[in-house]
């Protein structure tokens, strides 16, 4: 008589199967965050989660080159076909945030500075450090973001006055909501002829205005914005739906200028400012599709505007209408 016998394999985990496991879920969560990229980008969708994938697809673009290599040490050919896809997916979107062959560099008969200040040292002293920053670029204009002084905006003419001294500049524009210390401020060389606000929110440092500037006799229409911030703090509840929140606010502050700008007869038109979007969001989008992006048409290297100590994103843009030329665009380090 004989017995039969089943006998159970168990797969014991280990340290390798456990690392191919995190490497599996890895290579899974980069190719759905590739091929999410790349759908906000050519479809130009504004929903919130292909927008977060947007945001983070310069990262992933890397860790997708890195998970490649690990593939082909271990000769996990699933994990290269994966990776390689991801990065086809995110070539796209690494392009507008890196540039290796710079623009044939030019003399520019107009030079416009943008900077988001950031409520640096609302002080008399802390003006004179911006203004000595912006001194050697020699500028003809420039639009500041989230600009304030320590005195009472009661007296806008004599701030106004007090703006001209320091920073030099003959035309000065600012603009803030009644309720905010902070606002949007334009100084210029050339006259301003007109000053418009396009949206000034009473509980955000947000907004966009307009300011006309007769240079070299013609008008150039020029747009100084600060859209919505993932920052905010009003906004509650989870990351995504904070996030969500705010990218539905940057979609209504951008129609807002688009609307703005529909309305008017110009040849000569910048947005420039602090966007607080990635150039794979909704917003860059909708504004590449008529006008120039300054810093890839005459930048060079890795366009980022905003740097901290574990991340860095391009949110700071100079867009122009195609009859304006860009002939140099550089990023400068603050030293404050």
């Amino acid at each position: 008589m004989s017995i039969a016998t089943n006998k159970k394999r168990i797969k014991k985990a280990t340290p390798k199967r456990g690392f191919f496991l995190l490497a599996f879920v890895v290579n899974l969560c980069l190719f759905s965050i590739g091929l999410l990229g790349f759908l906000a980008h050519f479809a130009n969708l504004p929903q919130a989660v292909f927008q977060l994938a947007a945001i983070f697809s310069f990262y992933t673009f890397f860790l997708a080159l890195l998970m490649l290599l690990f593939g082909l040490i271990f000769k996990k050919w699933s994990w290269v076909l994966w990776n390689v896809l991801s990065i086809i997916f995110l070539i796209p979107l690494f392009s507008l945030n890196f540039k290796i062959i710079p623009a044939p560099k030019k003399t520019p008969n107009l030079t416009v500075v943008n900077w988001n200040v950031a409520q640096l040292k609302l002080t008399q002293n802390g003006l004179l450090d911006i203004h000595n920053q912006l001194l050697p670029l020699n500028a003809d204009v420039v639009c500041l973001q989230e600009f304030g002084i320590a005195e009472s905006w009661q007296q806008h003419q004599q701030n106004i006055e007090k703006i001209k001294q320091i920073f030099g500049f003959e035309h000065v524009a600012f603009f803030k909501a009644p309720h905010n210390v902070f606002g949007l401020l334009v100084m210029s060389n050339f006259p301003i002829v007109n000053q418009t606000e396009i949206f000034l929110p009473n509980n955000h440092m947000n907004g966009a205005v307009a300011v006309t500037v007769l240079a070299y006799n013609k008008k150039l229409l020029l747009i100084n914005t600060h859209l919505h911030s993932f920052q905010n703090q009003n906004l509650t509840g989870s990351f995504f739906k904070k996030a969500e929140i705010t990218m539905q606010n940057q979609q209504e502050e951008t129609n807002k200028i688009k609307t703005f700008l529909a309305q008017q007869n110009s040849d000569y038109i910048i947005i420039t400012g602090d966007f607080n979007a990635t150039p794979g969001s909704w917003v860059y989008q909708e504004l590449a599709k008529s006008y120039f992006d300054a810093f890839l048409h005459a930048g060079q290297g890795f366009g980022f505007t905003f740097n901290s100590v574990l991340v860095a994103f391009r949110i700071d843009y100079q867009f122009c209408l195609k009859s304006l030329i860009p002939v140099d665009f550089h990023e400068i380090s603050n030293s404050l």
